[in-house]
């Protein structure tokens, strides 16, 4: 049997949909109480953003007022199918908005990350109260950002999107995303896939061992369900090593499960790390950038590690504020996720939570590098910016730098914990 790619699952058609008759310009609120049933196509824009599902009036005012800040018409869509136009178009949307108030958030973005053509559209929630939690929900569901219910902040990161079109380069590697879910292969696919990886999927033991023998292969993400199928005797990962495979595995597992999988598998193995099953898919790429030892890591003073929460960042000496979200952190500095990273180089004030720290902290930091939108084979976290801690009070540093040290201690002492008992 040949292996599945992620790019043979779709086949890209090139029908063309009819084209609307010229009219007047109306607003989106009008042409959806016009045919609310049906896809509102746009009138003579180059770019649009698509709103997906039912959403408030107030909340359809408020996108098209932010996307006329960004020169772009908006589409509205109540229902999933009614985007089944643009892909056969391929007349794609700079970006997707979904209402975090509604009660079918998660699943229509679910359903928009099954579809390899709208792989490269980022998915934006839009929220009132905007916390950790509500963050935590929208990245592990597929979303990319999450942004307030303001039009400045939503007009800046759709202007951010509409201008990163760029194809996704290639890298000479593959991925096996093996596990029985679809919905969880499309959607780690669908990150690796923007990373420029040949994406191959497996649905059983057996077929990850198989695929995972292809010399393209250089990482395998394997559901902890697979990696200890009964009656298969040795864990999948153990298995795989004797036959001589030196792929970096994941072991993609529930948190519930976390310490009987650190327990089954090889706590000596290098290159073989379990991750928790229900965090953001994107993690999976620092955790296999990590495994792999890319340059850099043995020169670095201190361990990144994987945190999240909500992190306010602005230029400093300015009163715009922008809301990210951490992605990862060490000692002396941190790396924050959103789709409207600021200029390399320069100065930026960050206030957030350090780990096991119940009060914020204020830091002055200068953006090392940054990730602008969209996919690209060199990808190794999502779009965002690392920074260098600058500055900051005696009292602040040290709460960062105290959190930091044990949220990093607890870490380690669950990998220690995972080791078998010295026979001596």
């Amino acid at each position: 049997a040949h292996p599945h790619p992620l790019t043979s699952t779709i086949t890209m058609r090139t029908a063309k949909t009819d084209q609307p008759s010229p009219r007047r310009r109306e607003s989106a609120s009008q042409r959806l109480a016009a045919a609310p049933s049906a896809v509102i196509r746009p009138n003579d824009a180059s770019a649009q953003v698509t709103v997906l599902g039912d959403c408030a009036e107030a909340t359809r005012e408020l996108v098209e007022q932010a996307a006329r800040m960004s020169g772009q018409e908006v589409v509205l869509a109540p229902t999933l199918d009614d985007t089944s136009w643009l892909e056969l178009a391929g007349d794609l949307p700079s970006a997707i908005l979904v209402d975090l108030s509604t009660r079918t958030a998660r699943h229509l973005t679910g359903a928009v990350r099954s579809r390899l053509a709208l792989a490269a559209v980022p998915i934006i929630g839009l929220g009132g109260d905007l916390t950790d939690l509500v963050f935590e929900e929208a990245l592990s569901a597929g979303m990319d950002d999450c942004c307030p219910r303001e039009v400045g902040s939503l007009g800046r990161m759709l202007r951010a999107v509409s201008a990163t079109r760029e194809p996704v380069s290639r890298r000479p590697h593959a991925v096996v995303i093996a596990d029985p879910d679809r919905h969880m292969r499309m959607l780690i696919g669908r990150v690796f896939h923007n990373a420029g990886y040949e994406v191959i999927f497996a649905v059983d033991g057996s077929d990850a061992l198989q695929r995972a023998e292809d010399e393209r292969v250089q990482t395998v993400i394997c559901a902890a369900s697979l990696e200890a199928e009964r009656g298969a005797g040795a864990p999948l990962s153990v298995r795989a090593r004797r036959s001589g495979n030196q792929a970096v595995w994941v072991i993609n597992t529930p948190p519930a499960e976390i310490p009987a999988t650190l327990a089954r598998v090889d706590a000596d193995d290098r290159k073989l790390a379990v991750h928790d099953a229900y965090s953001a898919p994107d993690n999976l790429l620092f955790v296999t950038n990590e495994l792999l030892g890319r340059p850099g890591q043995e020169a670095r003073q201190s361990e990144r590690v994987l945190f999240g929460t909500i992190v306010r960042f602005r230029a400093a000496g300015q009163r715009e504020e922008r809301i990210g979200y951490s992605y990862n952190i060490s000692a002396g500095g941190l790396y924050v996720r959103t789709l409207i990273p600021p200029e390399s180089k320069s100065s930026t004030w960050l206030e957030l939570a350090p780990p096991r720290c119940d009060r914020l902290v204020h830091l002055e930091a200068e953006v090392v590098w940054c990730r602008r939108p969209g996919p690209t084979g060199q990808a190794t976290v999502p779009s965002g910016f690392g920074v260098r801690i600058t500055a900051a009070t005696p009292a602040d540093l040290r709460r960062y730098q105290d959190g930091y040290e044990a949220y990093l201690a607890d870490r380690v002492a669950l990998r220690r914990s995972a080791r078998p008992p010295s026979d001596e």
